[in-house]
């Protein structure tokens, strides 16, 4: 059955079950087809339109969880907020943050040269990117793929032997860069 427009009503007009039926019954069953049954849910339960005529149910989560979009943006899934704080890598020649997961991108005991890659994912205008690197004994050289640029602060070339380099990034979306804009080394 479908949708049908609900009719305008006459005062003294003779209402019969088939006109309740069409205008009343079929278009609530209407409106609750592909509805969850109220049985189905359980108190926490977070409700969300899944289509123009369907909802979906997602069970509540766990204590300090948060409700984002799955990764192909087609349902609402629960996250722990700190499972997206970052990366920590140990040594890679080709260190490659990603925007959808990583805040902070942490690159220990670096054993060679390093070209950190575009990172991957979805950005967001001023999204921030912290990344920590810092050697296994030996300066190791440190090289930026075209998406990192100096935004005011130059970003460092080579590491300090067994010293942390912090950098700090923000995504700009008018050049579709990650802008240096602050390096602090440890003493």
């Amino acid at each position: 059955m479908a949708w049908t427009t609900p009719r305008s009503w006459s005062a003294g007009e003779l209402v019969t079950a088939s006109i309740m039926n069409t205008h009343i019954r079929d278009n609530e069953n209407e409106l609750r087809g592909g509805g969850i049954a109220i049985a189905s849910q359980a108190a926490l339960d977070f409700l969300y339109a899944s289509s123009a005529s369907q909802l979906a149910r997602l069970a509540k989560g766990g204590a300090g969880t948060m409700v984002r979009l799955n990764s192909s943006a087609a349902a609402y899934e629960f996250t722990n907020p700190a499972a997206l704080l970052g990366t920590s890598t140990a040594s890679s020649a080709t260190p490659t943050p990603n925007y959808d997961t990583d805040a902070f991108y942490e690159l220990t005991a670096l054993a060679a040269g390093a070209t950190f890659g575009a990172p991957t994912g979805t950005p967001q205008n001023m999204q921030r990117l912290l990344i920590r690197v810092r050697d296994n004994g030996t300066a190791r050289t440190l090289a930026w793929n075209a998406a990192y640029v100096d935004g005011g602060v130059t970003r460092p070339t080579t590491t300090v032997i067994n010293k942390w380099t912090t950098i700090m990034y923000i995504y700009n979306s008018t050049i579709s860069k990650l802008q240096c804009v602050g390096v602090a080394q440890e003493a």
